[in-house]
C-alpha cells in the first residue's frame, strides 16, 4: 500500500493542500486502505479500525459536523454505494462540512467524491478541502433572498394595484347607481310635486276669494 502523509497533526492539516484523503474501498470484503492523507490521525484511523463500516462511523463521529452526518454517512456507507451499481462506472460527489476543532465550532467545507466500479467492485473516495465553498455558498444565498424579496414587493405592489382597481370600479358602480335611481325616480317626484303645487295654488285662490276649499 502506497500512502502519503503530508502532516503529522490535525491542527496542521488545515493550511495545506485541497485534497485532504484519499480511500480504497473493497465493496465485497468491506474494508478499505487509505492512499494518501493530509493527516496522520486519518490514516492511524483506517488502520486501527477492522472494517470500512467502522472506520465510516467513527470518521463521522469525530470529524464531520453535526448537521451533515446522517447525509454523509449515508453517501459514504457500504449499502449506498452498492445499490448506485448500474454498470460500468460512475461518480459522485457531495458537500459537508469538516470540524476543525473539537473546541470550536470552526468547519472547512469538503467535497467528497466517489468513484465506483463495478467491474472490480470498488470504490474510489477522494475528500477534497474547498475552502472557497463558503463564499459561494452565501453569494448563492445571498442572490436567493434578493430574489425572494424582489418576489415578494411584486406580490404585494400586484395585491395593492388590484385593491385600488376593485375599490374604483365599486365607487364608480355606486355612482352609477344613483344616477339611475334619481333618473328612475324622477318622474313621479316631479308629479308629486306638482300635485302638492296645485294642492296649495288652490288653497290660495279659495281664501282669496271668501270661499272654503
Amino acid at each position: 500500500m502506497n500512502q502519503k502523509v503530508l502532516c503529522t497533526t490535525e491542527s496542521e492539516a488545515t493550511c495545506l493542500e485541497p485534497l485532504y484523503v484519499i480511500l480504497k474501498v473493497d465493496l465485497q470484503q468491506k474494508k478499505c486502505d487509505c492512499v494518501y492523507s493530509q493527516d496522520q490521525v486519518i490514516y492511524e484511523e483506517v488502520k486501527k479500525t477492522d472494517s470500512y463500516d467502522a472506520f465510516i462511523n467513527q470518521y463521522v463521529t469525530v470529524h464531520v459536523y453535526e448537521f451533515d452526518r446522517k447525509k454523509v454517512k449515508e453517501f459514504l456507507s457500504i449499502e449506498f454505494q452498492n445499490s448506485r451499481l448500474s454498470g460500468g462506472c460512475m461518480e459522485e460527489e457531495l458537500f459537508y462540512r469538516r470540524v476543525e476543532s473539537q473546541q470550536s465550532d470552526a468547519y472547512v467545507w469538503v467535497k467528497a467524491i466517489r468513484h465506483i466500479d463495478e467491474n472490480e467492485h470498488t470504490a474510489m473516495i477522494t475528500l477534497h478541502q474547498e475552502r472557497g465553498v463558503y463564499p459561494r455558498v452565501l453569494s448563492m444565498k445571498q442572490e436567493l433572498d434578493k430574489k425572494e424579496k424582489a418576489i415578494t414587493r411584486q406580490y404585494w405592489d400586484t395585491v395593492s394595484l388590484l385593491s385600488n382597481v376593485l375599490e374604483h370600479n365599486q365607487l364608480k358602480e355606486a355612482d352609477q347607481q344613483d344616477r339611475i335611481l334619481y333618473k328612475t325616480n324622477l318622474p313621479a317626484v316631479t308629479k308629486r310635486l306638482s300635485g302638492i303645487w296645485n294642492h296649495r295654488r288652490r288653497n290660495r285662490d279659495n281664501r282669496s276669494s271668501g270661499t272654503d276649499p
